[in-house]
């Protein structure tokens, strides 16, 4: 169990996707992670307008900066060149390209184009995370079981509440681009909430460098993505940044080993444990639990689904949801398509 701190939802707020270039440079030159800035321009940049921020070449259209990302087999250096014929007004780069003398491309040079990216993207975008509030979760195993019990419970509180992850996109956490985009959508279609999974990769790279969260949650560690991190400790270091003071509440799984690391750092997050918890019946298709003395149940079967409902829980509540309509919320959760999902065979001597 958690002590209660409630976290902030912002009323809805309009804002427009689109500004002009020597705007955005003064607003990405007031944060110190992305600044200095140098720029390669031909004309006035108070006559560029921007309305879109992309990484990939293959998407950019008239209005949209390109980000030029350097990447392990693919450098987006190389595109520059051909974007400005596709409509971009200008570039994010680090380092100048030189272009042919009639392409007036204006090139703006930062330090690290994957984490200014993701700055610009939200300026162009009007920070939409701000009008939103955004729970992440992160962890090894639970992220998309705890983003959908957690969109069923706001579902029961009458709150709109859209999930980004696993089930919905290429990545787990979309690039920081396409991020900001789809939480501006995600903004002016009137959604409260917006429950995102948040990945090592994501983390290491700045995909969510830009955004607000009003709750981040951690569920567990366990060995995966090594190829990628050097050990456990860099691992566990990447899922850490989450847990850095942008988040209006931070719940902990101290459960996990790893969780109980992380809250000796983070002495102000809400420590979550199953101590409290009264499991019940454990069926193929679900489980019955007592949380915060009130019945409930989850259509999934084994303690680390009650673990994922309870962070889902705690989540919840620090929004200010109230125990029943919560306990409501997660009895009505469907199944969790692909995560201990029952099944059904039927007899070799049975008709089908």
């Amino acid at each position: 169990m958690v002590k209660a701190k409630t976290a902030s939802i912002p009323p809805p707020l309009l804002a427009g996707a689109e500004m002009l270039l020597d705007d955005l440079i003064a607003e990405l030159s007031l944060l110190g992670e992305v600044a200095p800035i140098e720029t390669r321009a031909s004309s006035s940049l108070a006559e560029v307008v921007i309305d879109d921020v992309v990484h990939d070449s293959r998407t950019v259209a008239a209005g949209s900066m390109f980000c030029a990302v350097p990447g392990l087999t693919v450098d987006g250096h190389d595109y520059v060149s051909g974007v400005h014929r596709q409509g971009a007004p200008a570039a994010l780069v680090e380092r100048f390209v030189d272009l042919d003398e009639t392409d007036q491309l204006p090139q703006m040079r930062v330090s690290s184009v994957r984490r200014s990216m993701a700055h610009a993207a939200a300026i162009v975008h009007g920070r939409p995370s701000t009008e939103l509030a955004v729970v992440g979760i992160t962890g090894t195993n639970g992220k998309t079981t705890t983003t959908q019990l957690l969109s069923s419970i706001l579902m029961a509180a009458g709150r709109s509440c859209a999930v980004i992850g696993t089930l919905d996109g290429v990545h787990t956490t979309p690039e920081s681009t396409d991020l900001q985009r789809q939480l501006r959508e995600l903004a002016d279609a009137d959604n409260q909430v917006v429950a995102l999974e948040v990945s090592s990769h994501a983390l290491d790279q700045g995909r969510v460098d830009a955004t607000a969260f009003a709750v981040a949650a951690f569920s567990n560690l366990s060995p995966d993505h090594l190829e990628y991190h050097k050990d456990m400790d860099d691992y566990f270091e990447a899922k850490a940044r989450l847990f850095d003071g942008r988040a209006e509440v931070e719940l902990i799984n101290v459960d996990d080993p790893w969780g109980q690391k992380l809250a000796t750092r983070r002495p102000q997050a809400q420590q979550v444990t199953m101590e409290a918890v009264k499991i019940g019946a454990e069926r193929v298709d679900g489980t019955d639990f007592e949380w915060r003395g009130q019945d409930t149940a989850v259509a999934l079967p084994g303690r680390m689904n009650v673990a994922n409902a309870l962070l889902a829980a705690e989540s919840a509540f620090a929004l200010g949801v109230d125990v029943p309509t919560i306990a409501t919320g997660l009895r009505q959760a469907e199944p969790v398509a692909g995560r201990m999902q029952t099944v059904s065979s039927t007899s070799p001597n049975q008709p089908t």
